[in-house]
């Protein structure tokens, strides 16, 4: 058996040594919080930088994309398979026949409209395509004119946003339109609707600006009777290639935006 003395002694070295591993862990804590702070500082420093570096790639990027014959294929192919069906475009009409009204009082004195009697007869001023509604309007062909505006274009837009598609949305990226025709033709046995639409594709800049990048013109044709959609993107026009003072402002604005 161990006397006193030692036993003594043996505590004494167990609180030294526990007093030595607490001061231990003290320093590595101290040294890992002047770490953490190091970084914190190296990367408020830096970051600006890199993330100034990456938008300006990220814009080069944008700009030969919208120039690629590749890239529209890809895009047609993910319109393709975004868009809803025939079947849930119908449903949605179907449940908003006010839609039919809204067409007649706001999109008709801003959209270019042609419409196609059943006896083969043009129509393109607004009053006479007022009128036609008003004969047409209740009849199972009334879904038409609830989906003859700008709603159609809805879910072919949201389609082509995503960060590596036509609309990108991390470089603030956004569309106006310039141009707006609507085609309703009653002629055939399959009444139908045909829209095409000027897009402008741009980004914003630190002057309040928008840079234009491309132009885009977007087709959709719709068919009740035959349960039928097509949404797709018939052309690309790029704009010319932003300057570097151009860039410059651009990547100024989306990093005052974030």
């Amino acid at each position: 058996m161990l006397n006193k003395g030692v036993i003594g002694e043996l505590k004494m070295i167990e609180r030294a040594t526990r007093e030595e591993w607490k001061g231990f862990k003290n320093c590595i804590s101290e040294e890992c919080r002047q770490l953490k702070k190091d970084c914190q500082q190296l990367l408020k420093q830096h970051c600006p930088c890199l993330m100034e570096s990456d938008l300006r790639k990220q814009i080069h990027q944008y700009q030969l994309a919208l120039r690629s014959r590749k890239f529209l294929s890809k895009l047609n192919k993910r319109i393709r398979t975004e868009i809803p069906s025939a079947e849930s475009t119908t449903e949605y009409y179907r449940a908003r026949p006010e839609l039919g009204e809204y067409t007649m009082k706001k999109e008709l004195q801003r959209i270019k409209y042609t419409v196609w009697t059943r006896e083969g007869k043009k129509l393109t001023d607004s009053s006479d395509i007022f009128a036609y509604y008003k004969e047409t309007a209740g009849e199972n062909d009334d879904l038409l004119w609830r989906c003859a505006n700008q709603s159609i274009l809805g879910d072919i837009t949201m389609a082509m946003v995503s960060p590596d598609s036509l609309i990108r949305p991390q470089l603030n990226a956004g569309t106006c339109v310039d141009e707006v025709s609507m085609v309703i033709d009653y002629r055939c046995i399959n009444p139908h609707v045909r829209v095409e639409c000027f897009l402008n594709i741009c980004i914003p800049d630190s002057k309040g600006q928008r840079l234009s990048l491309a132009g885009a013109l977007v087709m959709v044709y719709f068919c009740p009777s035959r349960q039928e959609i097509r949404a797709h993107v018939t052309n690309i026009f790029p704009c010319h290639s932003l300057t570097h003072d151009e860039v410059d402002r651009a990547v100024a604005e989306i990093l005052d935006f974030r």
